[in-house]
């Protein structure tokens, strides 16, 4: 295919068809592309996936690109567990007054549903924590554990066309550890919230 019948479209769906890229957006000007991002699993690093991504058009599209332009954001696949053991987010509710915020998250895991409470007061940023301490709270329910996660951080990370929630863990079961987590904002926030907490800690809690 030769350069100029190349499309943003034809590119995309190109790409999608290498393993681990859940979507693409590409951004052209003059028939060159100036921005590619990219939603995958973790299945490679960045890197490797920058080389598969140039591999790849450079074969089937002729089309030379700089890996600078190239924009990879990473997040757990929906199948990296098992369905069977995997946690499900049952429902997400909040309850507000003048000074204080409750948050309910309710997990669901096999046939058991839990639901975590979390109260803060309420500012947005501690709203934000709270919604991550309630999941905390629910999953404590489910692995029968207690004090061995906590809350560090969470951060909205902003890109040309979707923004994402980094959520940062620490964890003492065995040893200490400091777990990322991240699900890309779509409609609800509060639930893609939800969704990076487990994404953060899925895999450890899997082991137990």
């Amino acid at each position: 295919m030769e350069n100029k019948m190349v499309t943003s479209q034809d590119i995309e769906s190109l790409v999608k068809k290498i393993p681990g890229i859940f979507s693409s957006k590409v951004i052209m000007e003059d028939k060159v592309i100036k921005e590619f991002h990219l939603l995958t699993d973790r299945t490679k690093n960045p890197k490797q996936l920058s080389r598969d991504i140039q591999s790849t058009l450079l074969a089937e599209m002729d089309m030379d690109i700089d890996h600078r332009v190239i924009s990879i954001a990473q997040i757990d696949g929906e199948d990296v567990l098992n369905p069977q053991n995997r946690v499900s987010i049952e429902g997400i509710s909040k309850r507000i007054d003048s000074k204080r915020t409750l948050y309910e998250v309710t997990l669901k895991l096999k046939d058991t549903a839990v639901t975590g409470i979390c109260e803060e007061h309420n500012i947005a940023s501690r709203n934000l924590a709270a919604i991550v301490e309630a999941t905390v709270k629910a999953l404590e329910q489910l692995y029968n554990f207690e004090d061995r996660i906590f809350f560090e951080g969470v951060e909205e990370i902003h890109r040309p066309n979707y923004s994402v929630w980094l959520v940062m863990l620490s964890t003492l079961f065995e040893r200490e550890r400091i777990l990322s987590g991240s699900s890309v904002i779509r409609d609800d926030r509060e639930y893609a919230l939800v969704r990076a907490t487990l994404s953060a800690v899925n895999r450890r809690l899997s082991q137990l």
